[in-house]
């Protein structure tokens, strides 16, 4: 098994996420959802990993869902191929630190 990390990258609010504890603070601009710049799994070597096509369902452009965030995970985990997922959330270019 392999150990990775998904890496959400958005645009404004920073958070950190980790396996079933999924917690992200509400951006006080009307309590939007940052959008999601990128998506990444990455492991603990820091190769980007190549995932299957549907397993990460959070989608670039939109904002990001925290039950999209959790599927994700489950689909990751049901896999096989990953352990200890923990999930990121961070400000990408662009983004402001609000």
């Amino acid at each position: 098994m392999v150990r990775v990390l998904a890496a959400f990258l958005c645009g404004g609010v920073p958070a950190s996420l980790c396996s079933r504890q999924v917690a992200v603070p509400k951006t006080p601009a009307a309590n939007q959802a940052p959008l999601v710049k990128a998506v990444r799994v990455i492991t603990t070597g820091g190769e980007v990993a190549k995932v299957a096509s549907g397993v990460v369902t959070v989608e670039v452009g939109k904002p990001l869902d925290l039950e999209k965030v959790a599927a994700s995970l489950k689909s990751l985990y049901r896999t096989g191929a990953y352990s200890d997922i923990r999930v990121v959330a961070e400000p990408a270019d662009g983004g402001n630190a609000d």
